[in-house]
């Protein structure tokens, strides 16, 4: 009777590992921009839709 071969368990572990990594780093970004918008100073990110024509 002819031996059969081991078949190798294929590693998997890599692309769960990087889904993890870029679901931290998105909530990471997501809570660093909460934070500037929070603490920014009065003003900062409004800007008038038209700007001044000088005359």
């Amino acid at each position: 009777m002819p031996k059969t071969q081991t078949i190798a368990r294929p590693s998997v572990q890599r692309p769960a590992r990087a889904g993890q990594m870029g679901a931290i780093a998105l909530f990471l970004m997501a809570y660093l921009a909460i934070l500037a918008v929070m603490f920014a100073p009065e003003g900062y990110f409004i800007t008038e839709a038209v700007p001044a024509v000088a005359e």
